[in-house]
């Protein structure tokens, strides 16, 4: 079992910190994808709220679980 558990809290948020700018500055092309593809931008801005607070429970699960 890796997690928290196994390792210094300052390497898990270093770990958890370079996980979100990566995904934040890599996806900035798939990003403008999905905004033309929506032409309803409310509902958007809906789906992605939802699918930020999953993941931020995910890893909240996954870090005190």
């Amino acid at each position: 079992i890796y997690g928290f558990k196994n390792f210094e809290f300052y390497n898990v948020l270093i770990g958890i910190g370079f996980v979100v700018s990566l995904i934040h500055l890599g996806f900035s092309r798939m990003n403008l994808f999905i905004n033309s593809k929506f032409e309803n931008k409310e509902n958007l801005i809906r789906i992605k709220t939802v699918i930020e607070y999953f993941i931020i429970i995910a890893i909240v699960y996954y870090i005190f679980a």
